[in-house]
């Protein structure tokens, strides 16, 4: 049975701020994948680049691998960071390039552990890395289908609204076409 590595095992394969944990492949999209223990080994199994698949099998995560578009690293680093930034996110995430120039790591910050915070920390994520965001602002509504459809509850994210008061684990699904009044009953 595979098992979700600690951040303290992750972090023993960073060296000089580069993730040396072995990604046997990369994808020509924007997908998402975790380290396991693989009979010992270390290893990046699957890239998921079905956000909703990558959930199902992994509701919450404290690390998350990102392949993207050569040179996107950096940005999608700043794009994370603002938004912990903007929310008041007291302990950050942690970011590491990897031995692939498509791919980044981001040790999570434990903000971001329950279902329904990583499942929306994704959808911004895909949006950066599509679109070379370095920095969250509104115009990711433009960019995901996703995100406007639940606009409304991402706006009051952002605010500082981020104690969330429902069971579902999907943003997407708890969120998509609610009102303000709605969104207010749901997030604190």
């Amino acid at each position: 049975m595979m098992k979700k590595l600690s951040k303290k095992k992750i972090k023993e394969f960073v060296k000089n701020d580069i993730c040396e944990i072995p990604i046997l492949y990369s994808n020509p999209n924007i997908a998402f994948s975790i380290a396991e223990d693989f009979k010992k080994r270390i290893c990046v199994p699957c890239w998921y680049d079905c956000r909703e698949i990558f959930h199902a099998d992994y509701p919450k995560a404290n690390h998350i691998f990102v392949n993207h578009k050569k040179n996107n690293n950096n940005r999608l680093a700043s794009f994370l960071f603002s938004i912990e930034k903007l929310i008041g996110v007291s302990k950050k995430s942690k970011y590491y390039k990897t031995v692939r120039k498509t791919g980044s790591l981001f040790i999570l910050s434990s903000f971001w552990k329950t279902p329904l915070r990583f499942s929306l920390l994704t959808f911004l994520l895909r949006a950066a890395a599509y679109y070379n965001l370095t920095s969250y602002s509104n115009k990711v509504f433009n960019y995901c289908k996703y995100l406007n459809d639940t606009k409304n509850a991402v706006k009051m994210f952002m605010d500082g609204k981020v104690n969330y008061e429902g069971q579902m684990y999907s943003w997407y699904k708890q969120f998509k076409y609610l009102s303000i009044k709605d969104c207010e009953k749901l997030l604190s």
